[in-house]
């Protein structure tokens, strides 16, 4: 081939895949600039595209009557359903007392929030107010569930309305069996009417049993606040005197007065709590009998299965000690995850709960540790108690930091007899 004519027609071909490109490129040049300067729809406009629900049709005439029957039926049972439903009454009446209590205890700790000086003490006030959060959002999450039931509830009045009403307008217009069939209409929009009232009262004490949900909810989160700076307010003064020295404390002439009345107010503390306690979790003491009670039929049973020469070769005499004491050894095991069975009960309560506890390990402990420790055990049992009915007092009391040396004084002594 001539490269002269090779020359051209690689200059033909470059210029032919450069128009080409050229014309895409302007094409799509054009094509962006035509998508931004068209005007986006607005969401009026857009709304404005979709089609309007249907208007409600009339009944035929041949349907109204046997319908009507079966729509005043169903109203009936809607609105005895509404009037009878319990929800907002049971937690109506819940929250009153809530409300009560609530406040009570605001009284008597807002003292203790400011005095406290024990983080203990503080970080189970907060754990109780949690408690209280946790009830508060527990209803929250009840009445959006029930708000919900009466607005689909309040939908589903408005659509028969509007369909016996187009009703009503084609009934108007006829000339035989009008009045009877006007009748029955009319029955079904009262019966519709009644509904809808009885609806709307339950929304209105639905919002406003929510409006005071959310403002003790609020209330809540400033107490929140107010512990969280009890808590700065402790770390800062942490070594500065607040109280005067005990033996000053002790014999003055108003020890006695308040060791008494201190002890009064945390006695009928104990008292509130446990009502609560009976009263909420009343269902699951038997449930926790229960379990106690299969523990102990569980080791009567391994106890029995357990031969002389199985028990032999097994060689191990704990554990023969321990499936000879099934009481104490289920109590144990029963009693430990008493958190588990009563997950919303106050701390005082829990602590309780476990002080049986104790009956289990003199009975088994001073056999399965060795001899050298069998005293340890009475010792630190005995300041157990000790330190469990100092837990009972709030921890700025007199009686508390009584019991708060005679502690720390019997530890001290049990250290030394140990290390003898």
């Amino acid at each position: 081939m001539n490269p002269r004519h090779k020359r051209r027609s690689c200059f033909l071909n470059l210029t032919a895949v450069l128009i080409g490109g050229w014309i895409i490129f302007s094409w799509c040049v054009d094509r962006t600039a035509v998508q931004a300067a068209e005007p986006s729809k607005t969401p009026s406009q857009a709304g404005e595209t979709k089609q309007a629900p249907p208007a409600p049709a009339a009944i035929p005439d041949s349907e109204i009557i046997p319908r009507a029957d079966q729509t005043i039926k169903a109203l009936q049972e809607l609105r005895l359903k509404v009037t009878a439903d319990s929800t907002l009454s049971s937690i109506q009446k819940d929250f009153a007392a809530f409300v009560e209590k609530s406040d009570r205890r605001r009284e008597s700790e807002a003292e203790t929030m400011s005095k406290s000086r024990s983080v203990q003490r503080l970080n189970e006030i907060q754990r109780e107010w949690s408690l209280e959060q946790s009830q508060l959002d527990d209803w929250e999450r009840a009445l959006a569930g029930r708000s919900q039931i009466l607005v689909a509830q309040d939908k589903d009045i408005d659509q028969t309305i509007e369909t016996w009403r187009a009703t009503q307008v084609a009934v108007a217009k006829k000339f035989f069996f009008k009045a009877v069939l006007q009748r029955r209409v009319e029955d079904v929009l009262r019966e519709a009417q009644a509904t809808r009232l009885a609806i709307q009262e339950q929304t209105t004490k639905l919002l406003k049993l929510q409006s005071q949900v959310a403002d003790r909810l609020a209330t809540l989160a400033g107490i929140r606040k107010e512990i969280d700076q009890a808590r700065e307010e402790f770390g800062r003064g942490l070594f500065a005197l607040d109280s005067p020295p005990l033996w000053k404390a002790l014999f003055g002439p108003e020890a006695q007065e308040t060791i008494l009345t201190q002890t009064s107010d945390s006695a009928r503390r104990i008292l509130d709590d446990l009502q609560e306690f009976l009263q909420n979790y009343r269902e699951r003491v038997p449930l926790h009998l229960v379990f106690f009670l299969a523990l102990v039929a569980v080791f009567y049973f391994l106890r029995r299965s357990l031969t002389p020469e199985a028990a032999g070769r097994l060689g191990a005499a704990s554990a023969i000690f321990v499936l000879d004491r099934p009481f104490s050894s289920s109590l144990l095991l029963a009693l430990i995850p008493s958190a588990l069975f009563y997950p919303g009960a106050a701390a005082g309560i829990l602590r309780t709960a476990i002080v049986p506890t104790v009956i289990s390990e003199i009975r088994l402990l001073p056999r399965l540790l060795p001899k050298v420790f069998g005293h340890c055990v009475y010792v630190l049992v005995t300041l157990y108690l000790l330190d469990f009915l100092r837990y009972l007092l709030p921890a700025d009391w007199l009686l508390t930091r009584v019991l708060l040396l005679m502690i720390a004084t019997g530890g001290c002594i049990g250290l030394v007899i140990l290390l003898r």
